[in-house]
């Protein structure tokens, strides 16, 4: 009588941990959330990547690679007829995440392709800039309280009273006045209100 209890109660133990290791599964293969990605391909007419999800995942104690993503749509600050973008390219490290419900509705602006989906692989968005490192632009941004905006050698930089200009020559924009540290070419007229005193030697 004893061991028939005793062997019920292993029982029992058996079922949960079977049921925890089941539920552990489900969520490691097929509950997602966000994760780093590297883009292996690029659709521009579009606005859709591939996606190569970095890391790999385990189902019934086996590790596996995840699969390439296809067709995941951009996160851009962009709206209709303004956006401020980046070049994207392939290789570059974004963040994946996925979507809590089916995008198919909101991809094909239907609502005969929702899927009853949740978490799941194909319906990850990618918000690009995810770094692993530090970032000279953000750095300097951080200690001069400034907005920067920088391409190589090319850089915008944006305080609250200034702005400057700066690729190879420099433009310096501060109170009611124009600073051009540089040569000025002008293709077009000129016209002026004020004074316009010369200066050099007029040629």
């Amino acid at each position: 009588m004893y061991r028939a209890a005793y062997r019920g109660e292993e029982m029992i133990q058996e079922l949960v941990e079977q049921i925890e290791n089941t539920i552990k599964d489900v969520m490691n293969s097929n509950l997602h959330t966000s994760m780093p990605a590297k883009i292996v391909s690029i659709d521009e007419k579009k606005g859709l990547v591939d996606l190569q999800p970095l890391g790999s995942y385990y189902v019934n104690g086996v590790e596996l690679e995840y699969p390439i993503v296809p067709a995941v749509p951009l996160v851009l600050n962009a709206g209709k007829e303004c956006a401020c973008v980046s070049p994207i390219k392939n290789g570059d490290t974004v963040m994946m995440t996925c979507a809590e419900q089916s995008v198919s509705s909101w991809l094909t602006d239907t609502s005969n392709d929702q899927m009853d989906e949740r978490f799941e692989l194909q319906n990850a968005m990618a918000v690009p800039g995810l770094q692993k490192g530090a970032v000279e632009a953000q750095m300097e941004a951080n200690e001069d309280d400034a907005i920067v905006v920088k391409n190589s050698n090319a850089k915008v930089k944006i305080w609250k009273d200034k702005i400057e200009v700066t690729s190879g020559c420099k433009i310096v924009i501060e109170d009611d006045s124009v600073t051009i540290h540089g040569n000025l070419h002008v293709n077009g007229d000129i016209t002026c209100t004020g004074s316009f005193p010369g200066g050099g030697d007029g040629s």
